[in-house]
């Protein structure tokens, strides 16, 4: 036998890793999680059993023939037949559902994203409906490398990225402050961790942010797009189209000029 320390999630109860951040099963934060000695047993002594078990019931099978038996396995197999078509139906109408919400807020215009961010350049580009579970290990992974070494700023702020594409929005918030509070004259910077707040629905602070990285670069082009986007999706059609016609003023052969020239001629 053999005893390995591990996290158990409070949300999910997955096992983790001790080194673990975030939940590998549910991306829950592993924070207050329970830790405890997991025991593994030797491999030979499980499967053993298990095939002596398989072929002592093979004889016991051909037993169960008697003309009772049989009409009340049928009838219990109809009722979980019945059964499983009702979840499957429910599935299917949760799943419609979902379909059709999602449908509408693709509809609606979001945020671009700055190069080398390691988001898309466009918005219709970069999907930020939820929380992304497969890449909680490299999210692991980075968290680890940084307690190695905390005055890694790249890595940093790699990890912010990543968790703001991930959909993890209030912990990548907090990198991003924990980076701007040595690096404070960041655009770029800025306007992604306005993004977040964007994604969060508090645009009080997306636009706050935005406009803090316009008064280190004025001629800031997506953070001048974002902008407006954060306007429009607050009924304010007069500011977001003036801050789309900035940003073509900006640079009129980009892709986000392009986009602005779309957006205004759909709201004007």
């Amino acid at each position: 036998m053999e005893e390995k320390l591990i996290k158990i999630c409070s949300v999910c109860g997955s096992e983790n890793a001790v080194s673990n951040e975030l939940c590998e099963g549910c991306g829950a934060l592993l924070k207050d999680a329970e830790s405890k000695k997991s025991v593994i047993e030797d491999t030979e002594k499980i499967e053993t059993p298990k095939k002596e078990k398989v072929e002592e019931k093979k004889p016991v099978s051909k037993k169960i023939n008697k003309k009772d038996t049989s009409e009340v396995k049928t009838e219990k197999g109809k009722e979980l037949k019945g059964t499983n078509f009702y979840y499957l139906a429910a599935i299917l109408i949760i799943l419609g559902a979902v379909i059709v919400f999602t449908s509408g807020i693709f509809d609606e215009p979001q945020p671009a994203f700055n190069p080398g961010s390691g988001s898309t350049n466009m918005p219709d580009d970069h999907n930020h409906s939820g929380v992304d579970l497969s890449a909680v290990q490299r999210i692991n992974d980075m968290e680890q490398v940084l307690k190695a070494n905390p005055n890694d700023h790249q890595t940093l702020l790699k990890l912010a990225h990543l968790l703001n594409d991930s959909g993890f929005y209030e912990r990548a918030i907090v990198k991003y402050k924990e980076y701007l509070s040595t690096h404070p004259n960041e655009p770029d910077v800025l306007v992604d961790m306005g993004v977040c707040y964007f994604s969060m629905q508090d645009y009080q602070n997306a636009e706050s942010y935005m406009k803090q990285a316009l008064e280190i670069n004025p001629k800031h082009q997506i953070g001048t797009f974002n902008l407006g986007i954060v306007a429009i999706n607050q009924n304010k059609t007069s500011e977001a189209i003036n801050y789309w016609n900035k940003a073509i003023e900006i640079n009129p052969a980009s892709d986000i000029a392009n986009k602005a020239k779309d957006l205004i001629n759909q709201y004007q």
